[in-house]
């Protein structure tokens, strides 16, 4: 469940950044940050 959250969290700072000008390089690492989050919970077995 924890890492639904930071998912969203995460999200929601690209909203963020977006609105602030922030560089590539930061999409490009909290981008790589929720694709690892997402396949690691939709791996994980229930």
């Amino acid at each position: 469940m924890w890492k639904q959250w930071i998912n969203a969290l995460l999200g929601l700072l690209v909203v963020i950044f977006a609105y602030t000008g922030a560089s590539v390089t930061t999409f490009v690492i909290i981008g790589i940050i929720i694709i690892i989050l997402a396949l690691w919970s939709a791996l994980e077995k229930k």
